[in-house]
This record gives C-alpha cells, sequence and structure tokens, in this order.
C-alpha cells in the first residue's frame, strides 16, 4: 500500500471508536460479572476497583483530547 497517498490529518480516531460508550459496557459488563460473586465485602471491593479504573481510563481520555486540541492548534492541523 502507497501510504504517500492518505492524508493522515484527517484521520479521527474519535470517530472510530467511542471511547465513553465502550467504557460505559466494559463497566455494565463487570457490574454483571461481580453480581455472580457471592461474597458481598469481596463484591464491593472488586467494585470499587473497577469504578476507580473507569473513573482512570475517561481522565486519560479527557486529558488525550485536550493534548490532541492543543497540539493540532500548535501546529496549525485542520
Amino acid at each position: 500500500m502507497d501510504y504517500t497517498k492518505i492524508d493522515f490529518s484527517k484521520f479521527d480516531v474519535t470517530k472510530m471508536l467511542d471511547a465513553d460508550a465502550a467504557l460505559d459496557q466494559i463497566q455494565n459488563n463487570a457490574r454483571t460479572a461481580l453480581g455472580y460473586v457471592t461474597d458481598a465485602r469481596s463484591r464491593d471491593m472488586a467494585q470499587t476497583i473497577v469504578d476507580a479504573s473507569i473513573a482512570f481510563s475517561r481522565a486519560q481520555i479527557q486529558a488525550t483530547q485536550q493534548f490532541v486540541q492543543t497540539m493540532r492548534s500548535a501546529i496549525a492541523i485542520k
């Protein structure tokens, strides 16, 4: 494939993958799976870890989006 003919400045990952929807689905699937854990303390602990991981991922996505916007502005890619 001739990569010199591809305009990478128009490549937008956010249009290919809705990260928020993916994280929502991951969180819902984890809740469903953790519903099968019979020990309440273990289930609650695991759910807390999952929720924290999802929150961390959302923060990373937001920071990355802000970084990309800043970079686009700095180098004037439209």
